[in-house]
């Protein structure tokens, strides 16, 4: 599977102001540049969203996506990067086959179509209400970073406690929530197809944690949140994060699929629970997953010898009128991660950064992951697959 590349790396990487030529910058009419979009994972995709970012450019505010000479609707918002810098972020959907690849150009100082409703912000102050259509909401509040407080419709709620958000702990064993501290809140991307957030929390005095964002983004086409955080910890004093929530579920038995090096399978019921395991390190299995009673997990299935891949990093949960897909960036890859699904619906993730006796490495933290809720029967009610969420399609300027 590709490393992945989300809108926050692209933005750190510079990318955007790199990947055309100054004479764009001088807002001259008819300039054009293509792109080709390419799925590099083998599946077949519905409606995908797409992310790009285009160049700071002076003089132009109007922009249209064409694909075969034909204007594509598509969402063209213009935003401050962290460094002030003036961006232009491109969102649309797509549909291509297994490894297909299609061609577009955008032109500039040309206003293309843009579809009239889709993804809807409510902005009450405190309170904030990402609408997807009429079916799904996601609330949350500007205070605390990357916390859903409710997310479902008038007739279902896929949330039964939000949890605290990521907490962190340093290499002295000391803990703390990025939502301890007091949180900057600003709406980054606003439209029909696409709406980012993003929750920005100061460095703390005491106990040397850096400051941190929280990216949160709302696609029209899919009923996700992905979000991803990100530290600079210079001073390398972050060891490791902790996310808990706990999903609304009914009735027993629980029922859980785990992505591995293929799918996993189980119910749980009462205080059971089961958990997928990862490290980097070639001293054992690339995988394991256990499950059982709380505090009495047992292995389940594990990484045969010699197969040193990563797991894919995924789980469902599942009622019988309701399914939370998580999927994870990176798992296994170069952190030691650990999540567990309890049969009550409690989600447990944690990433451990340290690599054997060492202390946590000096530089930028960070964890992508999504919640994808559907309703059941999985297979009809997502219309994609874990697998996809991990691997976006791929932007390659020409």
């Amino acid at each position: 599977m590709p490393e992945l590349i989300t809108r926050r790396h692209l933005l750190q990487a510079g990318l955007g102001s790199t990947l055309f030529p100054a004479l764009v910058r001088s807002g001259a009419a008819a300039i054009s540049r293509s792109f080709r979009l390419i799925e590099t994972a083998g599946l077949r995709r519905f409606g995908y969203p797409v992310h790009a970012i285009l160049p700071d450019v002076v003089g132009v505010n109007d922009f249209q996506l064409t694909r075969g000479g034909k204007p594509i609707s598509a969402q063209f918002r213009r935003f401050e990067d962290e460094a002030g810098r003036s961006e232009v972020a491109l969102d649309f959907n797509a549909s291509l086959g297994p490894l297909e690849t299609e061609d577009y150009e955008v032109k500039f100082g040309v206003k293309g179509p843009e579809p009239d409703s889709g993804i809807v912000l409510n902005d009450r102050g405190d309170l904030l209400r990402v609408a997807n259509g009429k079916d799904l909401h996601f609330d949350l509040v500007s205070r605390e970073a990357g916390v859903l407080k409710s997310v479902g419709s008038d007739s279902q709620e896929f949330i039964a406690d939000p949890g605290r958000g990521i907490v962190l702990t340093d290499w002295d064993g000391r803990a703390t929530s990025i939502n301890d501290r007091p949180v900057t809140y600003r709406a980054v991307c606003v439209g029909p197809l696409a709406t980012s957030l993003r929750f920005t929390t100061p460095a703390r005095e005491q106990g040397g944690f850096p400051s941190s964002t929280v990216d949160m983004t709302f696609p029209r086409s899919k009923s996700w949140a992905e979000i991803t955080w990100s530290a600079n910890d210079p001073d390398g004093r972050i060891r490791s994060l902790e996310l808990e929530f706990r999903l609304a579920v009914e009735g027993s038995p629980t029922l859980v699929d785990v992505g591995a090096s293929g799918t996993v399978y189980g119910q749980l019921r009462g205080t059971e629970a089961m958990a997928l395991e990862a490290t980097p390190s070639t001293k054992g299995p690339a995988w394991l997953v256990r499950q059982g009673p709380r505090g009495f997990l047992q292995p389940l299935a594990v990484a045969t010898k010699g197969d040193t891949r990563p797991p894919e990093g995924w789980v469902h949960v599942m009622d019988r009128r309701r399914c939370t897909a998580i999927a994870v960036a990176g798992f296994g890859r170069a952190t030691n991660d650990r999540i567990e699904i309890q049969a009550n619906g409690r989600v447990r993730f944690s990433r451990d950064f340290t690599k054997g006796t060492a202390g946590p490495s000096r530089g930028p933290k960070s964890l992508t992951y999504w919640l994808h809720f559907v309703d059941m029967p999985v297979q009809v009610g997502a219309a994609t697959s874990p697998q996809a969420m991990l691997s976006p399609l791929r932007v390659e300027w020409v």
